[in-house]
């Protein structure tokens, strides 16, 4: 989220069962800004998600011009 919107606040919501972790992450975006000082390897995204696939969770992600939006999920072990 800093990497592509550094000057804009970043919404992070955790919560959870007995059953699964819920994690959303939420931030504005704007066009055209980026942190100059960050690489991008543009694989972020789907790495983490791969990683929460291994794990059994799961990744859902809402790019829209204005705004960012990423929803996590991961079971948890008893």
């Amino acid at each position: 989220a800093y990497k592509h919107a550094p000057s804009q606040p970043i919404q992070v919501q955790v919560s959870g069962s007995p059953e699964q972790l819920e994690i959303v992450v939420h931030n504005s975006k704007t066009p055209g800004q980026h942190s100059p000082r960050l690489h991008s390897g543009k694989s972020g995204l789907q790495q983490l998600k791969d990683r929460f696939q291994e794990l059994g969770g799961s990744i859902n992600i809402n790019q829209q011009e204005d705004e960012f939006t990423l929803w996590l999920t991961l079971p948890l072990q008893k």
